[in-house]
């Protein structure tokens, strides 16, 4: 039914999206945050009042990272695989300090970092950043 030698090979790549998705990402990051600073200055509109449009900002922006989190190098090889796989497996690290650290704030000061670590959004958002920032920092070489 399959080809061993097919699915053997299958096994060793990661799927990744198409280089032009990280252009996409950073649009809808882009466009989301313009929208959310021209409604708060121009227009004196606050999203966390409605609920259904704090979502929609919320998944538009969680959106925005995993698309560009997702998409492939230009040139994608051995180095940038070892890059991927050094900066989810620091980031894979850095949940569990992020999950005690939540639940030692929302115990002993829950109003302090409420806005990054009170919500399983602030800490997935929090964590896309630190892989983009390792990511990056592995592939330049200012991280060893």
């Amino acid at each position: 039914m399959f080809n061993v030698k097919y699915t053997l090979q299958m096994n060793r790549k990661l799927f990744l999206l198409p280089t032009y998705f990280k252009w996409v990402g950073a649009a809808i990051l882009v466009l989301t945050m313009t929208a959310i600073i021209i409604a708060n200055v121009v227009f004196d509109f606050n999203f966390v009042k409605i609920i259904w449009l704090k979502l929609i900002v919320k998944t538009m922006i969680a959106l925005s990272f995993m698309l560009f989190i997702l998409a492939k190098e230009k040139v994608e090889d051995e180095f940038i695989m070892q890059c991927r796989l050094r900066a989810m497996a620091g980031i894979f690290i850095l949940n569990f300090f992020c999950s005690i650290f939540s639940e030692f704030t929302k115990t002993y000061c829950p109003t302090f970092f409420s806005p990054m670590f009170g919500s399983l959004f602030g800490v997935g958002i929090f964590q896309a950043m630190m892989y983009i920032t390792t990511f990056y920092s592995l592939k330049k070489g200012y991280a060893q």
